[in-house]
């Protein structure tokens, strides 16, 4: 391998234009990168070549399945987007449960992976991703996620963010000092 990640990108996004089996195959083995900018890329790389192998590897990554499942949470990010744009029933069981999955005292996921989740069921954008992103918003109890999730609703529906936006804003309240 090259020891710049720059020229190992480039690498991945010609294996993928050539789009063979064999491509596949060392585009999926670029994940093993220990740079997660060249892991991303190979995210990347995978939605667009599509395929079944491609989509279960994608599936592995964003589940945290063995061999990924101590992959960066931006390379999660990444395969989390990348689903909501594939699309699927798979897809959707596996955003809903990053999205759902608690631990004691609170989320289990990183907020971005969980987030990023949010918008991969916005885009969807099916009945049921949006129903579930609709519950989600007036659960979570960490304002920023569901704020970011109200915005994928709006946006995905054609409405103006900027009232969530104002929702955001904490009031100040009127205290009298002594």
């Amino acid at each position: 391998a090259h020891p710049e990640p720059r020229v190992r990108q480039e690498v991945i996004s010609t294996w993928r234009r050539l789009g063979t089996p064999e491509a596949a195959a060392r585009i999926i083995k670029a994940l093993e990168d220990s740079d997660a900018g060249v892991q991303r890329s190979a995210v990347e790389a995978l939605r667009l070549l599509g395929g079944v192998r491609a989509v279960q590897t994608l599936e592995r990554i964003a589940s945290r399945e063995a061999p990924y499942a101590d992959a960066p949470a931006e390379v999660r990010l990444e395969a989390v987007l990348s689903l909501g744009r594939i699309g699927g029933a798979k897809a959707f069981q596996i955003l809903h449960g990053i999205l759902t999955r608690r631990s004691l005292p609170g989320p289990s996921e990183v907020d971005d992976v969980r987030t990023g989740a949010a918008g991969a069921l916005g885009a969807l954008g099916t009945p049921k991703a949006l129903s579930l992103l609709t519950e989600m918003s007036r659960k979570d109890p960490r304002r920023i996620v569901a704020t970011k999730r109200k915005e994928r609703i709006l946006l995905e529906i054609g409405m103006d963010v900027t009232v969530v936006e104002a929702e955001t804003r904490r009031p100040r309240r009127n205290r009298k000092r002594v």
